[in-house]
């Protein structure tokens, strides 16, 4: 892919060593959160000013329960935003015990947040340590990821 921007979108866990470039400019994020039973969905875009969010979806099982923003339009069982915020240097994503693992897609590939560190070198320290046995997987034991803006090399 050729681009005009001398920046890439990078992935890295927080103040990990090394970033992995993602295949576009634009990469859209999605997940499930358990304790509100909703799918969300935000498309965020590169520019030199930062990071945009392009795009926030909402499909919730009962919306009365969930937050829906007031200027979303509904389109299908999805509540659509375009968000008109200014952008942001970079997008920390918390690891949580409540929201299932989130789906990175960039270019032509959708894969598990986490697996996108493997190219930067920081798979190893990703991933949530082996609980006891019969323990649940700790989610928030796990470094967050960042979404940020990078050299294009």
């Amino acid at each position: 892919m050729s681009s005009s921007l001398a920046i890439a979108l990078c992935i890295s866990l927080l103040g990990g060593k090394g970033a992995a470039p993602l295949p576009s400019e634009t990469a859209t994020l999605h997940w499930d959160h358990k304790a509100e039973a909703v799918q969300r969905e935000e498309r965020w875009s590169l520019s030199p000013q930062g990071l945009s969010k392009t795009l926030s979806r909402v499909k919730a099982a009962d919306p009365a329960m969930t937050f829906i923003p007031p200027d979303a339009r509904r389109e299908g069982e999805w509540y659509v935003q375009t968000p008109q915020d200014p952008p942001i240097a970079q997008l920390v994503l918390p690891a949580s015990d409540h929201v299932a693992t989130a789906t990175l897609c960039s270019g032509k590939r959708c894969a598990p947040l986490r697996s996108w560190l493997t190219r930067a070198g920081q798979g190893k320290n990703a991933e949530a340590p082996k609980p006891a046995k019969g323990e649940p997987i700790r989610r928030s034991t796990l470094l967050p990821v960042v979404l940020y803006p990078c050299s294009r090399q």
